[in-house]
């Protein structure tokens, strides 16, 4: 019953805006691609206002920087929402580059991970697509900064191995932003994966154990045996990036028990100038809250459908007519079985105007009533409850009966007329026994 359960459902925009995974909802109307809904992590990671995107084409609130050399990131970005529309399948790209516009008209180089995934109706329809974007600009400029020569590798390790014998960190910028990122990221060596760096993050998840200058295995034996840790000998031995989505990992908390919990994990190989792998940088974003969120949207909307169908069960065996329409359309949301045998015809149609057409009654006089004078259309308009002496209505086997109905409407949380529904039942034996 649409118009009654939603409005008793749990405030879900309010859950959307509080995952803390960035996303936003757009319509699959292609090439727009109109802001539907945004949470409030892409507010904060796009540095937006939700006023200035509801309803505006996704690729005019974000336009592409035109000093962006590749400048692919709008191509690609729309070959993924296009995917979704194509196949209904979600569709990943692991990471984009797409520069955000400042207040002051330049751009700041960005890199993102996105997730576009389709967002279907009760009948399979596409109605939206979910674009789920996670900022990848920390992990990036890692791996580039890595990766650019054999010189400025060693130099940056040189750095890091300080780190390990020194208490103080190395005041250089690019060790401020890997330690004050808010996500898990460590560079480890050599086949047995040696700390060289950890940022604070990383130390905080695995209660402040020691870790710099220590084997994995060693600093870390709960992890032995764990996908997490397999994955590294695999990708030091290929030399070949990887990434794990959502991926259940148990971690050590000091005295605690082992707590598990749901990680996004990128692994970039770093190799040396023969092609060899040298150390992998290893970033890990905590997606515990994200997974449970979206487990108890699960577990609360099977909990409404079983609701749903106890209550129509009742209603629909109810031993009075009942139907439902919703305001203001006067759209019929519902009748029981109980409402066709009194008139002796199958359900009605699904709008008000064609159920009085062919339900409809008469009055006292004879005289067909209109829609604006059934007792339904009026609870809707008045917004009170109708109560009628008596109706008459013609059976489908010919013969007039009168019922005997009482409408009212629904209001929601704010007072808003969201429904109304109608009770009747059958008066004509009621009326005979009075006049008698």
């Amino acid at each position: 019953m649409p118009g009654l359960t939603d409005k008793a459902r749990p405030d879900f925009e309010q859950i959307f805006r509080s995952v803390p995974a960035a996303c936003v909802v757009v319509f699959p109307d292609a090439p727009e691609y109109r802001i539907a809904a945004v949470n409030d992590a892409y507010l904060h990671a796009t540095g937006k206002r939700r006023e200035e995107l509801i309803g505006r084409p996704l690729f005019d609130a974000f336009p592409p920087n035109p000093d962006d050399p590749a400048a692919n990131g709008i191509v690609n970005i729309r070959h993924s929402l296009d995917t979704v529309i194509r196949t209904t399948q979600p569709h990943v790209i692991a990471a984009q580059r797409y520069d955000l516009p400042r207040p002051d008209g330049t751009f700041e180089a960005r890199y993102w991970k996105l997730v576009s995934a389709p967002i279907c109706g009760a009948h399979g329809d596409l109605t939206h697509i979910s674009h789920w974007v996670e900022d990848v600009t920390a992990p990036h400029l890692l791996a580039a900064e890595r990766g650019r020569t054999l010189s400025e590798r060693e130099r940056l390790a040189t750095v890091e191995a300080k780190a390990i014998s020194r208490a103080e960190a190395p005041d250089t910028r690019l060790h401020r932003v890997y330690q004050q990122a808010p996500i898990a990221m460590a560079l480890v060596s050599g086949p047995r994966h040696v700390f060289e760096f950890a940022n604070r993050r990383c130390v905080e998840m695995v209660g402040h154990r020691r870790l710099l200058g220590r084997p994995v295995r060693e600093a870390l034996p709960e992890l032995d045996g764990q996908e997490v840790l397999q994955v590294l000998d695999t990708v030091f031995a290929t030399g070949q990036p990887l990434e794990l989505f959502e991926r259940p990992v148990r971690l050590p908390r000091g005295a605690r028990a082992d707590e598990e919990r749901f990680f996004n994990l990128v692994y970039q190989p770093l190799l040396d100038q023969d092609g060899a792998t040298e150390s992998i940088a290893v970033v890990a974003n905590d997606v515990t809250e994200l997974v449970a969120s979206r487990e108890e949207v699960k577990r609360a909307a099977a909990e409404r459908d079983t609701e749903r169908r106890r209550l129509l069960a009742v209603l629909d065996q109810s031993p009075l007519g009942i139907t439902i329409v919703e305001a203001p359309t006067g759209r019929l949301l519902f009748a029981n079985s109980r409402a066709g045998e009194i008139y002796g015809r199958s359900r009605p149609s699904r709008d008000l105007h064609e159920y009085v057409a062919e339900w409809g009654g008469f009055d006292r006089n004879g005289r067909q009533l209109p829609v604006d004078e059934w007792p339904l259309a009026q609870a809707i308009t008045r917004g009170e409850p109708v109560e009628s002496e008596g109706i008459w209505i013609e059976h489908a086997t010919g013969h007039r009966m009168e019922i005997m109905m009482k409408s009212a409407p629904v209001r929601n949380a704010e007072g808003e007329v969201i429904a109304g529904v109608g009770v009747f039942w059958d008066g004509t034996a009621e009326r005979r026994t009075e006049r008698q």
